[in-house]
């Protein structure tokens, strides 16, 4: 099932882009069902999002996949984003960095630039 490589066929393109509305999706929810703990009565823990639409994997271990690729049309990388989840504190507002375009490879910052 796995693609494994840039899609060739029309049937590897389907996959990868089936596999990119479900991870859209998925990473949705992750936010939406995040809830307040009991602990902190009334104080939600903050977590955040960051999904880019990008036909790569494991890239933030290198400084073009931390510093330069990017995600949203904001052209948020995913150094800027860690640096301010972790700057947020508890009820640090709206941590959410996703792509919404559709398709496969879609996103706007899916090659390095410097911006």
């Amino acid at each position: 099932n796995n693609v494994g490589h840039e899609p060739v066929t029309w049937l590897e393109r389907a996959y990868a882009e089936e596999f990119a509305r479900r991870t859209k999706q998925l990473v949705g929810q992750l936010k939406a069902d995040w809830r307040p703990s009991p602990i902190q009565a009334g104080r939600v823990t903050q977590n955040a999002v960051f999904s880019w639409a990008c036909y790569n994997h494991a890239v933030s271990t290198w400084s073009e996949g931390f510093d330069e690729l990017s995600c949203t049309a904001k052209h948020v990388t995913e150094h800027a984003a860690l640096s301010q989840f972790l700057r947020s504190g508890v009820n640090g507002g709206p941590l959410e960095w996703v792509d919404q375009c559709t398709g496969f490879e879609c996103g706007m910052g899916c090659s390095a630039v410097l911006i």
